[in-house]
């Protein structure tokens, strides 16, 4: 596996600054400001998100969100290309579940745990049958008392694809609890959306604040339904 504890520590260590610098990021990068968003009552004080490119190119809304809703240890994991369960080899994008194995191995785990990955897996795969064992594979590795947001997936190119992963989703995280999905292709597939890039697959300039939106109410959501620490 392509990540070592050094690197992961180097990454935990550097969330710590992201209220610093991500004013400066947002500016530099040409992306939407971000309105202020209320802080968590009683928040966690650790969460880990997982993601792809979509995630990538939210990430500095995304540490700035969470300084905002209280959290203090922010770590964001993010490759453009990753899926679920299959790595890209030596070279290419380490798999969400290889990733999460290792966040679980180093120490304590996260208190909440954001997950964003599917939209590189939809189409993928034949059945809902094969979608929920990747699924499931996941869900293996996070602790199950962990309060858990997964942000579901939309892509344009797989429809029908992404609507069977989504809906697999939602039934393997009724079964679990302590979860709740982030509708992020409900805010894509709205007919005035706007959201999203040529592709139909990464959002613009204002779908990268809209997803960003999607995750703050996934996790909001989680929690209010989570006792308190």
């Amino acid at each position: 596996m392509l990540i070592n504890r050094r690197t992961f520590l180097s990454v935990a260590a550097a969330s710590s600054l992201a209220a610093c610098r991500a004013h400066h990021e947002l500016v530099d990068s040409g992306l939407p400001a971000v309105p202020p968003v209320p802080k968590l009552p009683n928040p966690p004080s650790s969460i880990v998100m997982l993601g792809d490119s979509i995630t990538v190119g939210a990430k500095p809304i995304l540490e700035l969100v969470f300084t905002q809703m209280g959290f203090s240890a922010i770590t964001i994991d993010a490759e453009k290309n990753r899926r679920i369960e299959s790595s890209g080899g030596t070279y290419g994008p380490k798999a969400g579940t290889a990733v999460a194995t290792f966040v679980v191995g180093v120490g304590p785990p996260p208190e909440l745990w954001v997950i964003a990955l599917g939209t590189n897996d939809a189409g993928q795969y034949k059945d809902a049958g094969e979608y929920r064992a990747v699924v499931d594979s996941m869900l293996a590795i996070i602790p199950r008392a962990a309060p858990l947001a997964w942000i579901d997936t939309y892509r344009e190119d797989h429809l029908a694809g992404s609507e069977l992963f989504n809906r697999v989703l939602r039934e393997a995280l009724a079964t679990r609890g302590h979860a709740v999905v982030g509708d992020w292709y409900q805010r894509c597939a709205q007919p005035d959306a706007r959201i999203l890039g040529l592709d139909g697959v990464h959002p613009n300039k204002r779908g990268v604040l809209v997803f960003a939106e999607t995750v703050y109410l996934a996790v909001r959501s989680v929690m209010a339904s989570f006792p308190s620490k």
